[in-house]
């Protein structure tokens, strides 16, 4: 069984609250130009009367950990028990019984000294095969009454798995309590980057995601809204703003960077490479086939795609596909299939055999992989991602894939649940040899949303949009580089308004 005392070194707070200030995590975050606080932190209730498990998944390098000591120090701050409060790290930790017993061990300590509900938050969980034994044993001996346990780890696959295995052992009946922990989105980027228009954001009401949606929903079902009009005055500043956005992406500590030195060192994106090679060796994948498959996904971009398309002379359709739902289901890419629409228009489903459109989540994570991918000779990754957005075609891409990622978002936030699947809300339309990027559900209606970053819209863009929104009852949306107009029942929004709202 282990020591009690063998706890104290990573929670100095027992001794001495203000010690959390020490905390590495914290000090780099409090020396950070961006002070990021992640939204998801309204997903997790910890102050219950019984027994919750979180877990909380995303890709690399986006800050979980940090997360933790934030909610920590969050509780510190209001003056409870420090011993109430209990951080583990599972890097060290060999088994799921060594885990259980470190566990027992502080919950036996810690009931003997309070009462009250305890909060447990368990980092790199994922290190630990089969984590969810413990948790499962610890529950089955009625030691998990009263107490809230947060865990998280790397390898967003294992946790995600480790969870599903916990049926009615998670506690409260919350729609969603495993939390998905992606980059900061693009409104959240305009408040952390530029403070005085963040400052503007809050006085508004704008920094609140639900506020924005109102806009936004408004705007689909030809409501005015004053905030729309303030937001429209502020284009050229969001315009800067996503320029930056599109090479930083929502990856905090690239943002920072950049934000101070106006460059991203080679190292930041090697970290992220590195950490990815690690799940490919974690998911026993072979790193030359991730290469050519990533090089392919990036090279068709927008473009609709067939498993057999992306396969390679030494890989299998089977093999591909494994593939890339692996990467799917850690946040480095996202996919959707082509749409099939019942009778009635109400309602749709994906046609997987039609084809799908794959996108890399986050444009940093995208120049990362594609550094990882491409010949480089003597240039930066920063040079590289550079390049690639001074020519007009990749930005519109890049618009594309980062539109992609806030639509996920928004489909989960109109209905958050642990069963949420991208899949299952978003589809791309291809009636013919026309296409309609994107096909959500919204609202009991399909809302139709076209991608052109480009001053010119294309007429039979506006029609095709028209034609589907008409059916629906709905306003479609084409979102422009600079066009902000409304034609009959299609609005063209530019790109940076748009994912403001979203």
């Amino acid at each position: 069984m282990a020591s009690i005392f063998d706890l104290t070194e990573v929670n100095p707070w027992w001794k001495n609250p203000d010690l959390i200030a020490e905390d590495l995590h914290i000090k780099k975050f409090e020396s950070s130009m961006i002070k990021w606080k992640p939204g998801i932190k309204r997903y997790i209730n910890l102050n219950v009367d019984d027994y919750v498990l979180y877990t909380v998944r995303g890709p690399r390098q986006v800050g979980k950990t940090t997360l933790i000591k934030l909610i920590i120090r969050d509780y510190l701050e209001s003056g409870i028990n420090p011993l109430r409060i209990c951080f583990l790290t599972c890097d060290l930790v060999s088994s799921p019984k060594a885990l259980e017993d470190i566990i027992q061990t502080y919950i036996n300590y810690a009931n003997s000294q309070t009462k009250d509900h305890l909060f447990l938050f368990i980092d790199e969980i994922t290190a630990v095969r089969d984590w969810q034994e413990s948790i499962k044993s610890l529950w089955n001996k009625g030691l998990l009454k009263n107490i809230s346990v947060v865990a998280c780890g790397s390898h967003a696959m294992d946790i995600k798995a480790g969870a599903d295995r916990l049926p009615g052992r998670t506690g409260r009946g919350d729609p969603v309590k495993h939390i998905r922990f992606v980059p900061m989105k693009f409104a959240e980027f305009i408040c952390c980057y530029n403070p005085e228009l963040g400052n503007e954001f809050g006085k508004r009401g704008l920094n609140e995601g639900k506020k924005r949606r109102k806009i936004l929903t408004d705007l689909i079902n030809g409501k005015d809204n004053e905030h729309l009009s303030w937001l429209l005055m502020q284009k050229l500043d969001l315009d800067r703003l996503l320029e930056t956005y599109m090479l930083t992406g929502g990856i905090a500590c690239a943002v920072n960077e950049f934000k101070k030195t106006a460059k991203i060192q080679n190292e930041t994106y090697n970290d992220y490479i590195r950490a990815f090679q690690s799940d490919l060796s974690h998911w026993k994948r072979d790193t030359s086939t991730a290469k050519y498959l990533i090089s392919s996904i990036i090279e068709k971009i927008g473009c609709k795609v067939h498993w057999n398309s992306l396969k390679a002379d030494f890989a299998t359709q089977p093999t591909i596909k494994a593939y890339v739902n692996n990467m799917y289901d850690c946040f480095a890419l996202v996919y959707f299939n082509s749409s099939r629409i019942s009778g009635s228009g109400k309602r749709i489903s994906g046609a997987s055999e039609k084809g799908k459109k794959i996108y890399i989540l986050d444009p940093f994570i995208f120049h990362c992989l594609r550094y990882w991918t491409s010949p480089v000779g003597n240039k930066t990754a920063l040079e590289l991602s550079m390049e690639y957005l001074s020519d007009e075609t990749n930005r519109g891409k890049i618009i594309e894939t980062i539109i992609a990622d806030h639509l996920v978002r928004f489909a989960f936030n109109l209905n958050p649940s642990d069963n949420f699947d991208a899949k299952n809300e978003i589809f791309f339309w291809r009636p013919n040899k026309e296409e309609i990027d994107f096909i959500v559900n919204f609202d009991n209606k399909l809302l139709p949303i076209e991608s052109k970053y480009r001053y010119d819209i294309p007429a039979k863009s506006i029609k095709l949009v028209s034609q589907f929104a008409k059916e629906q009852n709905i306003n479609g949306i084409v979102v422009s580089k600079d066009e902000f107009k409304k034609y009959d029942n299609v609005i063209t929004i530019p790109a940076s308004i748009f994912l403001t709202l979203i």
